[in-house]
């Protein structure tokens, strides 16, 4: 009578095991490799723009004519296992902070830093900022300032690190989840977008995973009274919903916010 439902139970475990620990693999894999990643926040200090402005208004720094003084903070880490040598960076495509449109540097400085060993400096060039350092161990990281003139200018993190041929991972902004795109016309591109959204990805696979699994549940009672359809549909709900919810929750646990604590306090704050 249960011989079917002995099979399709044996079989979906099975399938949904292999699915999770397929998963477990390769977050693993993923996790050795090298991972620069940042976060950003940008305010506009002083605005000549701004409605309590008037022609009569002035902004000045350091003695020079400027539309506005605008602040944009990025905290960049290694997030992942491997250590990221200064060799690691190609030397024809270093790292560097663009911004979304044209704007001019007036000062960029290293903040904070999660150790003084990781040598972590800064390059102000007119319109971009080249980023150095010596090595960035798992978690190793720097907080880094830039004034610059424009408002609306939205700062990237460009460049190529061996072993990331995707290039520096953007995680939103530091006082607030994801924003739009850096570039253009706000076009985003897929792979963009199940970055920015991956936690939502993640609580809906995992969420079907678990009504696979519910489903498969009340499928019980119709194989154990003999149905040999239903034990078939218990298999590929079971193996569908272990291997759903594993990938759904290994998925929200990978993109949790994972910023080393030390880089975020600014001077004359505490840790």
């Amino acid at each position: 009578m249960f011989t079917h439902f002995d099979a399709g139970s044996a079989l979906g475990v099975g399938l949904g095991i292999f699915g999770i620990a397929a998963t477990v693999y390769l977050y693993f894999r993923a996790r050795e490799r090298p991972r620069v990643a940042y976060l950003r926040s940008t305010r506009a200090l002083l605005d000549g723009d701004s409605p309590l402005s008037s022609n009569a208004v002035e902004i000045r720094y350091a003695g020079q004519l400027v539309p506005a003084v605008v602040r944009t903070v990025i905290a960049l880490w290694n997030g992942g296992r491997r250590t990221i040598d200064a060799d690691d960076v190609v030397a024809k495509d270093p790292l560097r902070i663009e911004f979304s449109c044209e704007t001019e540097i007036l000062r960029a400085r290293v903040l904070n830093c999660s150790r003084a060993v990781n040598g972590v400096r800064v390059r102000a060039g007119r319109s971009e900022v080249g980023l150095e350092f010596d090595f960035l161990d798992y978690m190793d990281g720097a907080l880094i300032e830039i004034l610059h003139t424009t408002t609306g200018a939205k700062a990237a993190i460009f460049g190529t690190v061996k072993g990331m041929p995707r290039g520096p991972e953007f995680r939103g902004s530091i006082s607030a989840p994801g924003e739009g795109a850096l570039h253009g016309s706000g076009h985003v591109s897929a792979l963009d977008w199940l970055k920015r959204h991956s936690h939502q990805l993640g609580a809906s696979m995992t969420i079907i995973g678990s009504a696979s699994l519910a489903l498969g549940a009340l499928l019980v009672g119709r194989a154990s009274v003999g149905d040999p359809s239903a034990g078939v549909m218990l298999t590929v709900l079971a193996a569908a919903g272990a291997s759903i919810v594993g990938s759904g929750l290994l998925g929200l646990w990978a993109r949790r916010p994972r910023v080393p604590k030390a880089i975020l306090s600014e001077p004359g704050e505490e840790a």
